[in-house]
């Protein structure tokens, strides 16, 4: 409600502590109780009041009673002793007339306001002792017919009075009673609800007062929280809108302060992060992908250390590359180099190899670490790697021609599976990470025995893959280190491959390249083949024989 928040915000602005505020509403909430108290110690009091009241009203009604038993007892009294004439009985006539005086007397510390009524009812009754006093005089003095005629004319008229005085009296009294009650009944349910309203009202304004104070402090917190919660999750751009001038205030400050430096330290870490993962993103061209993750993610250490394990080495460079230097420039030789290498590069990086190092134009990559699939689906990879590559430097092959290149150089690549020691080598400054072992040099021999163009491998890597690689048995070879004849095969094509290959020719040499898909071709352009290689066999049959040699041929590719 727009009250109750103008009210809160009201509160929160006041420039007190929250210990003080606490005190503030404990102490009103005490104050409320209190004047609850208060208001109905008053209620009772008043209560009590009327109850002494009512109580005199009872009294006084009761002598009123009295008097008005008494003065017809007396009445009657004095005038059966009148008519008796008596002496004895007379003298009992007169004594509890005096008697009667001395409650008169009484009754008017009973009934102070009715002093006019209790004057008159005095008055006469002093004059009806006085002439009854007188009757009782004349009937011991034997006159009884005098005291009779003074009874009739005098006794009779003022006995009649003081009867209708007593009645009045008690009338009043009784009236006054009636009001009495009235008035303490009206006074008692008004007492109830003033009492009640008050009592409410003080519930009212502690229950409001306890919900200002209260959330005076639980709205800060909340916004302070919901602040912490979202710097926890990462966001500094918000800020908390505290309007308390208290400790809630301040820590609303601070939580402020705080998110605007972690904002700017997030900022400064940002440019850092960017600029180590750009420097990093820059290192890691210069380490292998495989060695570079299980360094960054912590599985390896850096540290100069080593370990046996079997390995598939994969080794390979370019036959006629010499020559190629001489031929070309240094711009031109560079190109083609970090061509030849980026190519191949993208292709071991596909098959999970762990590139070692480039030496000039030699490739050194093996399988099996950091990350192993097992030593024969290591075989595999590797073999299946050395295939693509095989193709696509036939690929590559037509591309340098048509750049210039008229003889581009062709790939040697030799396999070996065996145990070498992988890991770091150097110092602690500086280190490598490296195989070394004889199996390394094995691969290196096999790769310079291969034919140019053809992938050689080792009997260790043949028994490995021959399930799913075609190779054919080479003659053995004798390396240096290795006291027995090392044998030796010649990689063909995966048999999925050769499957395939069936429906294909395809020959390629320096000056002539052949693709035929004889599943795709249909019989007509069959036909049409046939001729223009038969056309083709005759024309390279008679240019031998026709050819001169001072005439320029313009040599013709099929």
């Amino acid at each position: 409600m727009p009250l109750m928040a103008g009210l809160i915000s009201s509160v929160a602005r006041v420039p007190v502590r929250v210990q003080t505020k606490l005190l503030v509403a404990f102490l009103t909430i005490a104050m409320l109780l209190v004047s609850v108290g208060a208001v109905g110690l008053g209620v009772l009091t008043g209560v009590n009041e009327r109850t002494e009241k009512l109580i005199k009203l009872q009294r006084k009604m009761e002598a009123y009673h009295q008097v008005q038993h008494d003065t017809t007892t007396q009445l009657y009294s004095v005038t059966s002793a009148l008519l008796s004439a008596d002496d004895p009985t007379l003298s009992n006539a007169l004594r509890p007339l005096s008697q009667f005086g001395y409650d008169v007397e009484r009754l008017q510390f009973v009934a102070k306001d009715e002093v006019e009524l209790l004057s008159q009812f005095r008055q006469d009754y002093d004059q009806f002792v006085e002439i009854v006093t007188h009757v009782v005089e004349l009937v011991r003095a034997g006159n009884p017919s005098e005291a009779r005629q003074i009874q009739a004319v005098q006794v009779a008229p003022l006995a009649d009075r003081l009867e209708r005085l007593t009645n009045q009296l008690v009338n009043k009294a009784e009236a006054d009673m009636v009001v009495g009650i009235e008035t303490s009944k009206r006074a008692y349910e008004s007492s109830q609800w003033f009492v009640m309203a008050f009592a409410v009202g003080s519930i009212v304004l502690a229950l409001a007062l306890g919900y200002t104070i209260s959330w005076s402090l639980v709205g800060p917190v909340k916004e302070i929280e919901s602040e912490l919660s979202q710097i926890a999750a990462g966001n500094f751009t918000q800020r908390v809108e505290v309007t308390n001038r208290d400790e809630l205030g301040a820590l609303a400050a601070n939580v402020n302060k705080m998110a605007e430096g972690l904002k700017q330290r997030d900022e400064e870490l940002a440019i850092k992060t960017n600029a180590l993962e750009q420097l990093s993103s820059q290192l890691a061209k210069y380490l292998s992908p495989q060695v570079y993750e299980s360094i960054f993610t912590g599985r390896s250490k850096v540290a100069v250390a080593s370990r046996r394990k079997k390995l598939t080495i994969f080794f390979a460079d370019l036959e006629g590359f010499t020559e190629t230097t001489e031929r070309l420039e240094s711009e031109d030789l560079t190109q083609l180099l970090n061509h030849y290498l980026t190519e191949m590069s993208k292709i071991a990086l596909q098959f999970g190899g762990t590139i070692d190092k480039y030496v000039g134009d030699a490739i050194l990559i093996f399988f099996g670490d950091p990350e192993t699939k097992g030593v024969k689906a290591d075989a595999i990879a590797c073999v299946k790697m050395a295939i693509v590559m095989s193709k696509r430097m036939r690929e590559l092959d037509s591309v340098w021609r048509a750049s210039g290149i008229e003889k581009p150089p062709r790939c040697r690549t030799g396999i070996n599976t065996g145990f070498c020691t992988v890991g770091n080598f150097g110092s602690e400054e500086r280190m490598d990470y490296t195989i070394i072992g004889s199996g390394v040099n094995l691969a290196c021999r096999l790769e310079q025995a291969a034919p140019p163009g053809e992938i050689l491998i080792s009997y260790e890597t043949y028994a490995l893959v021959r399930d799913e690689v075609y190779c054919e048995e080479q003659a053995h070879i004798n390396v240096k280190g290795i006291s027995h004849a090392v044998a030796t095969y010649q990689v063909i094509d995966l048999y999925d491959n050769l499957a395939k290959s069936r429906d294909l020719i395809h020959e390629e040499s320096a000056r002539l390249k052949l693709d035929i898909d004889l599943k795709a071709i249909s019989t007509k352009e069959r036909s049409e083949a046939v001729t223009v290689l038969q056309r083709a066999v005759d024309r390279l049959s008679r240019a031998g024989e026709s050819a001169d040699p001072t005439i320029p041929v313009k040599k013709d590719r099929a």
